[in-house]
């Protein structure tokens, strides 16, 4: 069964003890659910983080809105180097604040299933979710 976007609306603006908005912030690190992330940013989401992205097209990825973090991995057959570059000019040209962070010696799915016992692989996918 493919994930499914869970879409607050009507959109509510949550504020802080300061008075100021909250920011919508989508998250996906399961396989699809980073096209969700990316496509949902014209249901009202401010920014969002994916990590180790599949399926994103890349005019979903040129409609962004706002600021977008990818977690990537080094060694990654489903989003390759030539993918990630491709993705950051076009994030480049969207004006869009962007950050793609990418981690040595790990595989895609490393955010989501990792080997406790292989410390490079603990440290990119704890460090992914800070």
């Amino acid at each position: 069964m493919p994930p499914r976007a869970i879409v607050l609306e009507p959109r509510q603006v949550y504020k802080d003890e300061h008075g100021r908005p909250s920011i919508f912030l989508a998250c996906a690190m399961l396989t699809g659910g980073p096209q969700y992330v990316v496509r949902h940013y014209k249901s009202g989401i401010d920014a969002g983080f994916i990590a180790h992205p599949s399926l994103v097209q890349e005019h979903e990825l040129q409609a962004i809105t706002g600021p977008l973090s990818i977690a990537a991995a080094e060694n990654d057959n489903i989003f390759p180097a030539e993918m990630r570059h491709t993705s950051e000019d076009i994030l480049v040209k969207t004006g869009q604040r962007y950050q793609i962070n990418l981690y040595g010696g790990v595989e895609h799915g490393f955010a989501v299933r990792r080997n406790v016992d292989v410390p490079v692989e603990t440290f990119a996918r704890d460090q992914a979710f800070r």
